[in-house]
C-alpha cells in the first residue's frame, strides 16, 4: 500500500497549515497513468479531522466513489476493502479532501485554547494520507469478487458501499503494548488473528505475515507506524510510535 494521495507532494493547496480558531479543507489529487485495480483503501489523519473523502474522476467524466467518512473518528482507522475489485482507467485523476477543525467548538481539539498545527508524526500534529493498495489492471478485474460475504458497512459515519469490516460490537480486545515501543512490539493478538501488516509514514511495509505474539522492532527507525491486523471479523488498525 502507497500513500498516493498526501499532504505532501499531492497536495493542491498546501502547505498543510491549520491556524488556531479555524477551520480549512485540503485537496490532493494525482494523475493514474495506466489502467490501475484497487482493492482496499486507508485514510490517515489526526484528532483535528472532521471528514475525509476520496473518489477518482475519469476521462469521461465519470466518478468513481472510493470513500467517504463524514464524521472522521481518529480511533477507528482500518483498511477498507472493497467487495469487488475497482477498475481506474487510465489517465484518471484520484482526488482526496480532508477538512480539519482547530476551534475550540471540537470536542477533540488537543490544545486549549486552539493552537497553530502543523504537519508532524504526534498526535497533537495533523496529517492527510490516502493509503491504495493496487495493481496494474488486468481483464476482468472489476469482476473479481474479493469476498462473496463481504456487505455494506456505516462504521464510524463511512457511506461508502462494498466495504468488508467488523460492526463496532465484533471488534476484538485488541490492546498491543508498550506505547510507544523502543525494542520488542507485544503484538497480543485476539485468537481469531489471521493476517498481519504494518507500514510506517510514508507507507512502506515494516511487516507483512501471521501474526506473532511480539516483533522485534530494534532496527526500526523511530516514528509513526500503523499496524492493520485481518481477523475473522474483519480488518482493524491501530495507530503506533517508535521511539528512543
Amino acid at each position: 500500500m502507497n500513500a498516493i494521495l498526501n499532504h505532501g507532494s499531492t497536495l493542491t493547496n498546501g502547505p498543510l497549515v491549520i491556524p488556531a480558531n479555524q477551520t480549512k479543507t485540503f485537496h490532493a489529487q494525482y494523475s493514474v497513468l495506466q489502467d490501475a485495480t484497487i482493492a482496499s483503501v486507508l485514510p490517515h489523519a489526526h484528532l483535528l479531522c472532521t471528514s475525509m473523502k476520496a473518489l477518482a474522476v475519469t476521462p469521461a467524466g465519470d466518478t468513481i466513489p472510493l470513500i467517504d467518512i463524514p464524521q472522521w473518528d481518529f480511533h477507528w482507522q482500518m483498511n477498507y476493502r472493497f467487495k469487488n475489485l475497482i477498475k481506474v482507467p487510465a489517465n484518471s485523476v484520484l482526488h482526496g479532501w480532508a477538512t480539519y477543525d482547530n476551534t475550540a467548538f471540537n470536542p477533540n481539539n488537543p490544545n486549549s485554547p486552539p493552537q497553530l498545527v502543523t504537519v508532524g508524526e504526534a498526535t497533537t500534529d495533523e496529517m492527510m494520507l490516502f493509503y491504495f493498495g493496487y495493481t496494474g489492471y488486468q481483464s476482468g478485474d472489476e469482476n473479481t469478487v474479493v469476498d462473496p460475504n463481504g456487505h455494506q458497512a456505516h462504521l464510524g459515519g463511512c457511506s461508502m458501499a462494498h466495504l468488508e469490516v467488523a460492526e463496532e460490537g465484533d471488534r476484538p480486545n485488541w490492546a498491543p503494548y508498550p506505547m510507544p515501543a523502543s525494542d520488542v512490539w507485544h503484538v497480543h493478538p485476539p485468537e481469531d488473528a489471521l493476517f498481519l501488516e504494518v507500514v510506517d509514514a510514508s507507507g512502506r511495509v515494516a511487516y507483512r505475515g501471521p501474526v506473532p505474539e511480539q516483533i522485534d522492532v530494534r532496527h526500526w527507525q523511530n516514528g509513526l507506524y500503523v499496524a492493520r491486523m485481518q481477523t475473522k471479523r474483519g480488518t482493524f488498525a491501530v495507530k503506533w510510535h517508535i521511539q528512543r
